[in-house]
């Protein structure tokens, strides 16, 4: 059995950034090319779109840049399936 690893899917060159952009790393789109490696976003899998407000972590809760506070602690991992 392969193992294979779950990655940030802007790093691996999805533009799924906050603000629409991807943050690529040459390595981690290398592990994606060579199969040992698979994308994944966890705002994306949560509901959230791209673009959307910037955030940040406040006391163990979710806060954007203008003070509101969003009720979500991570993305919804069980419509993810690696096979």
């Amino acid at each position: 059995m392969r193992i294979r690893f779950v990655v940030s899917a802007c790093l691996a060159g999805i533009p799924c950034r906050y603000d629409g952009r991807a943050n690529t790393c040459s390595a981690v789109v290398r592990l994606v090319a060579s199969g040992c490696a698979v994308p994944a976003c966890p705002e994306w899998l949560g509901g959230l779109p791209t673009p959307r407000p910037p955030c940040e972590l406040h006391h163990e809760r979710v806060c954007t840049c203008d003070g509101v506070f969003l009720e979500f602690a991570s993305g919804d991992f069980s419509r993810f399936e690696v096979k």
